[in-house]
């Protein structure tokens, strides 16, 4: 009889804690939610301003990326963050904003946690230093192609990217893009260019 009652006793015990451990999954995850939702608002009220296309890529598309299985809070605090931080730059949708949430979208996608990091590291430098400043929209608007394909520029005539090598990213003396070891490949009018094991550092 009370072997039966100590059962039952457990059997209680570990019911509570597993309704405990639920609650606070629920209560954890209902938090990260409403924290999607409230940096999706805000960036849709500040592209909607000026980018009617913008928003409705925001709203369609890029809210949804938020709520990915994978994104952490901490990813969607920084992204709130680092888009205070651009807006105080004065930087638009137009020259940069967009750009930098393409960027997110594709990091958020295939997760790369030194590489958000580092990203996050170069925009937070290029905001701080004066002479570093003027050459953020350049570095917003080139990154959803950099972070991507691996483009390092794409113009009308020609296009050069990086192919199997490691993408870094430094902001210690100087904003520094560099690729260690692969094959630099240039395209233009139909002709291909290919050096193999290249580094490269471009600032």
């Amino acid at each position: 009889m009370q072997w039966g009652t100590s059962l039952r006793k457990i059997g209680w015990g570990l019911a509570l804690v597993l309704f405990g451990l639920n609650s606070s999954v629920a209560q954890a995850q209902t938090a990260l939610e409403d924290l999607a939702e409230e940096v999706c608002d805000d960036l849709q009220a500040y592209v909607g301003k000026s980018d009617e296309a913008g928003e409705k890529w925001i709203r369609k598309s890029f809210c949804d990326v938020l709520t990915l299985p994978n994104v952490r809070g901490g990813q969607l605090d920084t992204l709130k963050w680092a888009s205070n931080l651009l807006k105080d730059a004065k930087i638009r949708p137009s020259n940069g904003f967009l750009s930098y949430l393409q960027a997110v979208e594709h990091l958020l996608m295939f997760p790369d946690s030194a590489l958000w990091q580092d990203y996050h590291h170069m925009i937070a430098g290029m905001c701080e230093k004066r002479s570093w400043k003027r050459d953020l929209p350049t570095l917003l608007m080139v990154s959803p192609a950099l972070l991507k394909d691996m483009i390092i520029f794409d113009g009308k005539a020609a296009q050069w990217r990086i192919e199997n090598a490691a993408l870094g990213l430094d902001c210690d003396t100087l904003p520094i893009v560099h690729f260690t070891r692969g094959t630099l490949v240039g395209m233009a009018k139909g002709d291909t260019v290919r050096v193999e094991e290249t580094y490269l550092a471009l600032n």
